[in-house]
């Protein structure tokens, strides 16, 4: 690689907005103090380190102090490679997901998988996204300070504690397109139009273990001429019901998921 190609590349990893930040680049590595193990079967590419300099008093906290960034490539599928990492992690690690990242309700088949943890003893947040390309699965794995305060107003700006995070994927060549959602005050709606490639029973087959690995008991399935409904009650996280229904349409599923939590 010549050396101004080199130096072309390494200006395109680094934040153009980067007042204070001392930033490293460290190829086929990551950092040396890098706090997240990995499974052992990771090649990584390489990582990028971004260290802020500390603020003055009274500056608004919606900066990460710290952040590193590694992308690599695995062996094993997408969620064999999580649930490796998520093994690896041990305790003190909780699983979040804030809205917007995956979206919520009815989701296409095999998406990106992602993960998102927080360490409140090490005052980590760690976001990973991994995919298959050509039979290998590559990750982008990002960890960063999270200072207590700063979660707590990153929270509110966001408005966390207003959305239900309910999410079900369509089977492998079913197709999806949604009519939106949302709610708030304890409800929430989304609706989707789902083809047909499968029976209406065999779709809530499939969404049934997903509710329930989301914390959703199934207590009732029925069938009507119209409709196919199903119903659940949450069995962690709180109290709340969900119902799933789904009517034929034009060769279709129009699918609604509704969701009432207190």
């Amino acid at each position: 690689m010549e050396d101004l190609e080199r130096q072309f590349l390494y200006r395109l990893l680094l934040n153009p907005y980067s007042l204070g930040v001392t930033e490293t680049v460290h190829v086929g590595q990551v950092p040396p103090d890098f706090p997240v193990p990995l499974p052992a079967s990771s090649r990584v590419l390489g990582s990028t380190q971004r260290i802020q300099a500390p603020l003055p008093l009274g500056t608004p906290r919606f900066y990460f102090a710290s952040h590193t960034r590694v992308l690599l490539d695995s062996p094993l599928p997408p969620l064999a490679f999580l649930g490796q990492l998520r093994g690896l992690l041990g305790e003190g690690w909780e699983e979040e997901a804030p809205p917007g990242f995956l979206g919520n309700g009815f989701l296409p088949a095999l998406p990106p998988e992602h993960v998102h943890q927080h360490s409140a003893d090490l005052q980590l947040a760690l976001q990973v996204t991994a995919r298959e390309v050509d039979g290998v699965t590559q990750v982008d794995l990002n960890v960063s300070h999270d200072d207590p305060e700063q979660r707590q107003l990153m929270r509110l700006h966001h408005g966390r504690m207003q959305e239900a995070t309910v999410r079900v994927r369509v089977p492998v060549g079913t197709t999806v397109e949604t009519n939106g959602g949302g709610g708030g005050g304890g409800s929430w709606h989304y609706s989707a139009l789902i083809s047909q490639e499968q029976t209406a029973a065999a779709l809530l087959d499939h969404f049934a273990p997903q509710l329930i690995q989301q914390g959703w008991a199934e207590v009732h399935r029925g069938t009507e001429p119209q409709f196919t409904t199903g119903s659940w009650v949450k069995t962690q996280g709180g109290q709340g019901v969900l119902l799933l229904t789904l009517e034929p349409l034009q060769g279709n599923y129009l699918a609604n998921l509704r969701v009432i939590q207190s």
